[in-house]
């Protein structure tokens, strides 16, 4: 109570010994100095006596809001102005979208736009000190600009910094609760962090403020398809395009989840309906490989992924698939360097270690294939391929029990997993453990109606059952 006397005591002084004119003036430099507090209380002792005051209200109002007088001057380029440097921007211009703001900010240095659009323009140019730099000083002119603790938190994200990047998402938050692509963005974090749930768990709410936003119903499906569950992935890729008819990227998810489940016609079909859209997109006609080869199209097969690399010369997936196919094409020295090119681009390519394993493996080199498959394991220690193809190894030394464990390590991770259900059961059943084993090669034909190499497992397994009990 005491503050609140001394606070209404230094209210009723202040046009003691000003004019309305001073005060006025006085509340804007205590703006501008960034002592709010004060200027509220200029205002506020000025509204007493001149309730209809509107410098004073205007004043007030943005103090409250957490806007000082300073970022409300005429701090901000023309209409025109901001409009074609936003075109330059669009236009994919990056470098000239940067330097024109950095012009600009010479005349208008407390421009919170320019701020924001500059370091949008470094952030794509991958200048990401540059672009925080940027974000912050739009901040420090107004700290309740959610647009830019937005774009900061996506610079963040790009340069790695996961935690940083949900703290500005959070700020986002604060100030505009409803701001669906914040929640998105924070979406795609826990996505890369593997938190699958609380990925799901954003985008839905993302949803909930956007019901047509196609990006959110794109990732939710990447993510079920993961996780191996074809039917939700295709609906939520399905559901994207009916939203947005041109989305490429969902057209390819699509087609790769269809792929995934065994229809490759309808794989096919969408993959080319991505290309269609979007000729030069590298990653459909990769994926286009991968049917040809599944169909055993391998020159084909190699074709496309040679297309993909000329129109992305570091397409890291075309070089692991283009080797899967020299590998099945009988090119087993070339698929080796076609990973390691893979590698050269993303040392960390879990998916490529895994498959170079494979070709140690094949060409005996059982060790050699063991530490690729560990190596997979460091970089990504739930990695159930991995699992499965460590197992495989342990099988082709004859230590089943470790084979077992890995093949069981592997469906803890990936309950789906089709191929180690099958890769188990075959085991199982060359232990004699029969009941066990027609178990495990049933969930495999189940989850995989057309994995024609599970099917003649389970017939063996139950005709090996039939012969022993007739026995």
């Amino acid at each position: 109570m005491g503050s609140s006397a001394r606070m209404d005591n230094k209210k009723s002084n202040i046009l003691n010994s000003l004019n309305l004119d001073q005060a006025l003036r006085m509340a804007k430099r205590k703006s501008d100095e960034g002592f709010t507090n004060e200027s509220k209380i200029i205002c506020e002792n000025i509204l007493e006596k001149f309730p209809q005051n509107n410098r004073a209200r205007k004043l007030l109002k943005l103090l409250y809001a957490g806007i000082t007088q300073k970022t409300t001057q005429t701090i901000e380029p023309s209409k025109d102005q901001l409009d074609a440097i936003i075109a330059i921007y669009n236009g994919g211009k990056l470098q000239e979208t940067a330097h024109q703001a950095e012009l600009l900010l010479q005349q208008f240095p407390n421009s919170i736009i320019l701020y924001n659009i500059q370091g949008a323009a470094n952030s794509g140019l991958k200048k990401f000190e540059v672009a925080i730099n940027s974000f912050k000083k739009a901040l420090k002119i107004n700290p309740n600009y959610a647009e830019a603790h937005k774009n900061l938190g996506a610079t963040l994200k790009e340069s790695g910094d996961l935690d940083a990047a949900l703290e500005s998402y959070e700020r986002a938050l604060k100030i505009k609760p409803d701001y669906a692509e914040v929640y998105y963005n924070i979406g795609n974090i826990y996505k890369d962090k593997r938190e699958t749930n609380e990925a799901i768990k954003n985008y839905k709410l993302a949803l909930k403020i956007k019901p047509n936003y196609a990006e959110a119903y794109n990732n939710i499906g990447t993510i079920h398809e993961e996780n191996d569950d074809w039917v939700e992935a295709i609906s939520s890729f399905e559901t994207a395009i009916k939203i947005r008819s041109n989305f490429y990227e969902a057209y390819n998810n699509l087609g790769n989840a269809c792929l995934a489940k065994g229809d490759l016609e309808a794989a096919s079909y969408n993959l080319h309906l991505a290309i269609e859209i979007k000729p030069d997109y590298a990653d459909a006609h990769s994926n286009l490989g991968n049917i040809l080869r599944e169909q055993g199209q391998f020159n084909k097969a190699i074709e496309s992924y040679k297309k993909a690399l000329k129109l992305e010369p570091r397409h890291f997936k075309a070089y692991n698939n283009l080797g899967v196919s020299l590998k099945k094409n009988g090119s087993l020295d070339e698929a080796i360097e076609s990973y390691k090119q893979a590698l050269k681009i993303k040392p960390d390519y879990e998916e490529a270690l895994c498959n170079i394993g494979n070709a140690f493996k094949n060409k005996m080199d059982l060790d050699g294939a063991l530490q690729s498959y560990q190596k997979a394991l460091r970089v990504n220690p739930y990695h159930a391929q991995a699992y499965n193809n460590i197992g495989v190894v342990f099988k082709e030394k004859g230590e089943f029990a470790p084979a077992i464990e890995s093949y069981e390590k592997a469906l803890k991770i990936k309950p789906n997993y089709a191929d180690a259900y099958n890769n188990l059961g075959v085991i199982l059943m060359e232990s004699g453990e029969l009941e066990t084993a027609i178990k495990n090669l049933k969930r495999a034909v189940n989850i995989r109606p057309a994995f024609a190499e599970a099917h003649n497992n389970l017939a063996a397994a139950q005709l090996l059952n039939e012969d022993l009990i007739s026995a």
